[in-house]
């Protein structure tokens, strides 16, 4: 064997540094990476339109030049929202927001449970004073049940004013100021603000010629054969009668039970006056039809050539 210079040279190394040499393994992996990387668009997207994606491989390798869909890290900082603790219920923890508002609390305008229905910053009305107020009610001495243990009177207290602390929603009387709320028409009479349905004046009249005196309580049968219809069936007085009026119809059943719950007494009827008024509804039968009393809440169904009074409503 030739022995070089440089070969002294190696071995002279070897034996002061004790180096050595060794062969590498393999750096191929055993298996393909799984699955686990997400582009800062898919985080973008998440965070903004709350878009699930598909996690991809760590192959960033492209086959086209990519389009511009990337997000810098200060557009996804800014897209991050901000948590109303108000609106994350107790016990829950939201992006490190730990919620304040009270469980149950689904309610508008509050989050009592004892509430419904309020306006947009104050609270609804309290479930137990939608049963005519709570405690001693005052009206007339020959009147038992006084008490809300008792179930309360009802509100038409033979014809006394309203029981105190009744259930009541809102109501605007319809007059010039607020062009006969808003439908420029002399018969509407009040507006249940809860519903937004216009009440008119009882139909008084031949045909129904005026709508404009609840005082007159005239009557008319559902069908076309009563005195006072000029063959008018009681759906027709509303919409086509002999008042020359547009846009009013005969409110069915369901709609005057609301209107009695929400206080139509006082407020489409007159404090002291009652009527049995027609509905638009029949029953299933079809043989019969509901009239409803807007002052106590009574109900009956009764042949249609009966005669009862006929109060118009529409929504605009």
């Amino acid at each position: 064997m030739k022995i070089t210079k440089l070969t002294v040279l190696i071995f002279s190394l070897v034996l002061i540094y004790g180096f050595s040499f060794a062969h590498a393994g393999s750096l191929s992996p055993s298996a393909s990476p799984t699955a686990t990387f997400h582009t800062l668009e898919d985080i973008y997207l998440r965070l903004t339109t709350n878009a699930t994606s598909v996690e991809g491989d760590h192959d960033l390798s492209t086959t086209t030049v990519p389009v511009a869909s990337f997000y810098t890290l200060e557009q996804i900082y800014d897209a991050i929202p901000t948590i109303d603790a108000t609106k994350v219920a107790v016990g829950t923890t939201y992006l490190g927001v730990s919620g304040s508002l009270a469980a149950g609390g689904y309610t508008y305008g509050s989050e009592d449970q004892g509430y419904v229905l309020g306006t947009a910053t104050g609270a609804g009305t309290v479930f137990v004073d939608m049963f005519n107020g709570s405690g001693v009610q005052t009206g007339p001495t020959n009147i038992t049940g006084e008490t809300q243990a008792d179930g309360g009177l009802d509100d038409y207290n033979n014809g006394d004013s309203p029981a105190t602390g009744r259930y009541e929603g809102s109501w605007t009387v319809c007059n010039v100021g607020n062009s006969y709320c808003g439908t420029s028409d002399t018969a509407a009479k009040v507006k249940d603000n809860q519903t937004g349905l216009i009440w008119s004046y009882n139909c008084g009249g031949l045909g129904c010629s005026t709508l404009t005196d609840d005082s007159v309580s005239l009557t008319y049968s559902w069908t076309n054969g009563g005195a006072n219809n000029n063959l008018y069936t009681a759906q027709q007085l509303c919409t086509s009668g002999d008042h020359g009026k547009t846009g009013w119809y005969l409110p069915h059943q369901k709609q005057m039970l609301q209107a009695y719950i929400n206080g139509a007494y006082g407020n489409i009827l007159d404090v002291g006056t009652q009527y049995n008024n027609w509905s638009a509804t029949e029953v299933s039968s079809q043989t019969r039809a509901w009239v409803v009393n807007l002052g106590n809440a009574y109900g009956a169904s009764t042949v249609k050539t009966a005669l009862n009074t006929i109060r118009c409503v529409r929504s605009s």
